[in-house]
């Protein structure tokens, strides 16, 4: 536990069990996880500043 500064303070004094590590892990991926239409939505904004990257660049080839 020495090599993780802050895991102390988080745990309070008392060392975190191996359960509790993987729930706090669990609850960190879950704040990150992405749902399908944002998913889609991500994608389209994606997309749409790729195509105009790519008629930026042929614009320039003209």
């Amino acid at each position: 536990m020495a090599y993780h500064p802050g895991m102390a303070e988080r745990a309070g004094d008392e060392q975190e069990t191996k359960g509790e590590r993987r729930e706090r892990k669990r609850r960190a991926r879950r704040k990150m996880a992405v749902s399908g239409r944002s998913v889609r939505l991500l994608l389209e904004v994606m997309r749409r500043r790729a195509e105009r990257a790519r008629e930026q660049l042929n614009d320039k080839d003209l």
